[in-house]
């Protein structure tokens, strides 16, 4: 047989060597034998890398997509990541961070925790998965591309996470998932000087919060850019994280908006008509 068959098996332990004479008549004999083992690149001292995942999808609509093992289209998604100690040192205190710049994508839930790993362990997150929804103007066949930060008292570390949309062993397929858009907000406010609170609205997966200043509210009604975004949440609140200030002849402004698979729902009337969010990235 071939020693191939051992690729990626642990090598410790007691090897033995069998041998067969199968020709007939003359004898012979071996007078030494050695097994010569490679290993795969390793770091010296702690070093955490991601290693495989478990992909868990759902479609929140209807249609023929949906828990079939890949992702597609207007989907919500779930990573069970394992992490791998690649290195020779414990690691301790681990957690993993989730995030990616491919539009269209959402992470819902970017943080998981780890048991602490001694050398060449490897453990995963079923109780606290990663969480995402892809929009549904996401291209079947697209790339996304995940970054994984595992973060330890020792150090952190990223791998990158690259996930084809509809990606199958044999190319890529995606089914039909329709998901309609999710209700308005119906109410935005404060529930201590730093922490911004609503009620759920229907159809929802998670929300976004945008940050205006008194300058671009009449953009609102308009499709000039009016706001950033300030943070993205599966949560009702956004914990108390607003510290902000804005400046002595002028006022921050707030205004959330539900998202799911199917895209952004509405922001809401004003009194001259609807608003129209024309956020401009991240704010600073």
């Amino acid at each position: 047989g071939l020693l191939s068959v051992f690729d990626d098996t642990n090598a410790s332990g007691e090897w033995k060597l069998h041998v067969v004479d199968q020709a007939g008549i003359d004898t012979g004999s071996i007078n030494s034998w050695s097994l010569m083992l490679t290993y795969p690149a390793r770091a010296c001292g702690p070093h955490l890398e991601y290693e495989t995942y478990v992909l868990t999808d759902s479609c929140s609509g209807f249609g023929s997509a949906g828990q079939n093992g890949r992702i597609e289209p207007a989907e919500d998604g779930l990573l069970n990541l394992t992490i791998h100690n690649d290195g020779t040192d414990l690691t301790t205190d681990i957690t993993a961070r989730l995030s990616t710049t491919t539009p269209g994508v959402t992470i819902t839930n970017a943080l998981a925790q780890y048991p602490d790993l001694e050398a060449g362990e490897s453990a995963g997150n079923p109780l606290s998965q990663f969480a995402f929804t892809v929009d549904a103007s996401v291209a079947c066949g697209s790339t996304i591309q995940f970054s994984v930060e595992a973060l330890a008292n020792e150090g952190d570390w990223t791998s990158g996470l690259p996930l084809i949309v509809g990606g199958t062993i044999g190319g890529t397929t995606c089914n039909g998932c329709f998901v309609q858009l999710p209700a308005e907000v119906p109410s935005v406010g404060w529930s201590d000087p730093t922490t911004l609170q609503w009620p759920p609205a229907g159809g929802a997966r998670f929300y976004n919060l945008y940050r205006g200043v008194r300058a671009d509210l009449p953009n609102l009604l308009n499709e000039t850019v009016d706001s950033c975004k300030r943070l993205t949440t599966a949560n009702l609140a956004t914990g108390s994280v607003l510290y902000e200030e804005p400046s002595a002849d002028s006022i921050h402004w707030y205004l959330v908006s539900a998202g799911n698979g199917g895209g952004e729902g509405p922001a809401g009337d004003a009194s001259e008509g609807p608003r129209f969010v024309n956020e401009g990235g991240v704010c600073p």
